[in-house]
């Protein structure tokens, strides 16, 4: 049985001991044994590895067209001389999802470039182009207090002053949006067989992305498969998972044969999940002796993630955006857990000296 079968639930509420009998090194089963890396083969000899690589039996290649902007809407496209082009399976066009599939990868290219041409596009409102950090201080927002790394609802407090400080510090920090550049765009296979979608994909959350593409196409997580390949990654969330559904909606137009789709560079730089823009504003008061009397910190900052499986029933990918009536991102959700999202490190680790001292950190 596992851990959580003998906790049965609950926690275990219990401190662990120096005096704790520990297993004698000579009994260890595991731990000094040599371990085989089943992939350093692959990789040291310079064999296919990366999902970038992959090849799989009668394989397509295919290409999606984004619209010009964010506030885009596709009116009309006329996919005839498209069709003609040599190599051409198909072309895919659901609302404002656009794509093409075909024998060869530079065919492929080549028909999304002429088929780009061919779109015409309306635009439903306009990129705001006022100052990030400003709006960000100004937009309507929801405020929570971070009490020991976790943001607390309910009323926040005011910025506190210190009336007998000696001197007060101020100071605001800036980040703007975090472009990942993967050196390797994002990359998906998929395939569908009687009325079952398998995907390759470098994703980070195999299990979510399966849930949401479930919901996606209206089918049973148990008729989707998601298998992991190694490819280009981060540290944050990329688009591997948006690549992910625009293989399977290409695929789905082409039968049985699996298809392969990437990211051209525009794609990856110019539709992946940025990192959010944040401010940080920051007051210390001192006394004489230059201890702390007062802290303030305060972040302001979008959702910081919108990884599939945050909730299962939304479309947390940029093609969901594109096939649905509305063409506008989910609506994010504040993170609620443990020094994640916006209100990380907001709560000060040091220990001030003044045991009195309140020291609010706000998540707006």
């Amino acid at each position: 049985m596992s851990y959580w079968d003998l906790a049965a639930g609950e926690e275990f509420d219990q401190d662990v001991g120096r005096d704790a009998t520990l297993k004698p090194a000579e009994d260890y089963e595991v731990i000094g044994n040599p371990v085989t890396v089943l992939s350093l083969e692959l990789l040291v000899s310079g064999s296919p590895y990366f999902i970038h690589d992959l090849e799989l039996p009668d394989m397509l290649h295919s290409r999606v067209v984004r619209p010009p902007h964010y506030h885009a809407r596709l009116v009309e496209v006329d996919e005839t001389p498209v069709r003609s082009m040599e190599g051409v399976v198909s072309t895919v066009v659901e609302r404002s999802f656009l794509g093409v599939v075909a024998e060869g990868e530079y065919q492929a290219v080549k028909a999304a470039i002429r088929l780009a041409g061919l779109a015409n596009w309306v635009s439903e409102g306009t990129l705001d182009t006022s100052d990030i950090y400003d709006r960000l201080l100004a937009n309507p927002r929801q405020s929570f207090e971070v009490v020991a790394g976790l943001p607390r609802s309910g009323p926040v407090p005011p910025v506190l002053t210190a009336t007998n400080s000696a001197k007060t510090i101020r100071a605001r920090y800036e980040r703007p949006y975090q472009m990942h550049a993967s050196i390797g765009p994002s990359v998906a296979v998929a395939q569908w067989q009687r009325e079952r979608l398998t995907v390759w994909t470098h994703g980070q959350g195999i299990f979510p992305l399966r849930a949401n593409l479930a919901h996606v196409f209206g089918v049973s997580a148990d008729d989707v498969r998601v298998i992991h390949v190694p490819g280009a990654g981060c540290y944050g969330h990329n688009g591997a998972d948006d690549a992910a559904l625009d293989a399977a909606l290409l695929a789905r137009a082409v039968g049985p044969r699996p298809v392969r789709l990437a990211w051209m560079r525009g794609d990856e730089h110019a539709w992946e999940p940025y990192g959010s823009a944040m401010v940080v504003t920051m007051q210390a008061s001192l006394d004489d002796a230059g201890k702390v009397v007062v802290w303030n910190h305060e972040t302001y900052s979008d959702t910081h993630s919108n990884r599939p499986g945050v909730l299962p029933d939304a479309a947390y990918f940029l093609a969901g955006r594109h096939t649905q009536d509305q063409l506008g991102l989910v609506e994010g959700k504040p993170n609620s857990r443990l020094h994640g999202g916006i209100h990380r490190n907001a709560d000060p680790l040091y220990t001030f000296s003044h045991t009195a001292t309140r020291r609010p950190a706000f998540a707006r």
